[in-house]
């Protein structure tokens, strides 16, 4: 399993995505508690909070109070979209904080409270939900010549990078780009997590997952399938040519 999260690891062990996995995250971090929550919620209460309503904090036992941990205790707590219908959820000690009004000095505008007791003063309210979504897709796990500098990308983001490193606009950077040179299939998930604690107050987490397709090795640009090399492809000519026709617009400015 390998699990795109970076930065400096600690391994924890638990069951997710339906099998248990070893997953490296980074300590103490947004994608560690992501992976606790959906670790608690289990493979039911991922299917039921899929469903537009979601499901209650309540749902699975623990869930409610690694909930309000995070709320009250993560380095990133909830977050909070300026309006007057918040201004109602919270109450009017707060709107002063809330509202967008102009300061007296330079016009700016008031940012909404960081403070978690001020955003949710009374505790995490009953009928606070999570909801979850689930996306996959086919990417490509792309490595450098010394398989030391590794990437993951879709096949139309790999034709636009080559492009980019084979434009001749950027020739006089071109040993400083990023390239690849070895591809193996992979499928990608990520799993979202959306808290909605009242209306205007979320917060969220998230939880990515690669895993090399089953039978597959690593291959140059050459081999790779041929529905991915003609994306790539495609996406290739297109940023070709975005390049080049920015550059004469450039060109036709400096000659004017």
């Amino acid at each position: 399993t390998i699990a795109s999260f970076g930065g400096n690891f600690t391994t924890i062990y638990m069951s997710a995505f339906g099998r248990d996995v070893s997953t490296s995250v980074r300590s103490n971090s947004r994608n560690r508690e992501a992976l606790i929550l959906y670790s608690i919620l289990g493979e039911s209460g991922v299917k039921q909070a899929q469903q537009d309503k979601g499901i209650r904090l309540q749902y699975a036992p623990g869930f409610a109070k690694e909930s309000t941990e995070l709320v009250y205790h993560s380095q990133d707590g909830p977050s909070v979209v300026r309006s007057f219908q918040i201004n109602r959820q919270l109450g009017a000690a707060n709107r002063i904080l809330i509202n967008p009004r102009p300061s007296t000095g330079g016009g700016q505008i008031t940012p909404p409270p960081r403070e978690r007791t001020l955003i949710l003063d009374s505790g995490v309210p009953a009928n606070a939900v999570v909801k979850v979504s689930v996306r996959s897709e086919n990417v490509l796990h792309a490595y450098g010549d010394d398989k030391r500098r590794n990437g993951v990308l879709s096949a139309s983001q790999l034709g636009s990078q080559r492009a980019m490193h084979d434009s001749p606009a950027n020739a006089n950077r071109r040993q400083s780009m990023r390239s690849y040179s070895l591809f193996r299939p992979a499928k990608r998930t990520t799993i979202n997590l959306r808290f909605e604690f009242a209306e205007g107050v979320t917060m969220s987490r998230s939880l990515t997952e690669l895993l090399h397709v089953p039978g597959t090795k690593a291959l140059v640009y050459a081999e790779l399938p041929e529905d991915i090399r003609s994306e790539a492809d495609k996406a290739y000519q297109s940023t070709l040519r975005s390049l080049s026709n920015r550059g004469q617009r450039r060109g036709g400015r400096g000659g004017g």
